[in-house]
């Protein structure tokens, strides 16, 4: 879900394969995520595309949610933050 109106911020390279790989593996995963507004959200599900549209990445869960992946605080409890940035 595109939750906010800010530019969009690239997440790390290693954040964006760990997506891809549990996107790969079709397995349940707990995803942390900025809700519009302030705070913060919780969802289960399994991750089924990560893609890029209008110069911004999302990933669609099961569930047919979309998050935005710059607003994505953490996937199984492994942090956006601690993720080492790459040069591309």
């Amino acid at each position: 879900m595109k939750n906010n109106d800010t530019p969009y911020k690239k997440i790390s390279c290693g954040f964006y394969d760990l997506l891809l790989e549990n996107a790969t593996l079709k397995e349940k995963v707990l995803i942390r995520y900025k809700k519009a507004g302030g705070g913060e959200e919780s969802i289960s599900g399994v991750i089924l595309d990560v893609y890029t549209k209008n110069q911004e990445e999302f990933l669609k869960l099961d569930s047919d949610q979309i998050i935005r992946l710059d607003n994505i605080v953490s996937v199984d409890d492994k942090n956006l933050s601690d993720s080492v940035n790459c040069n591309l």
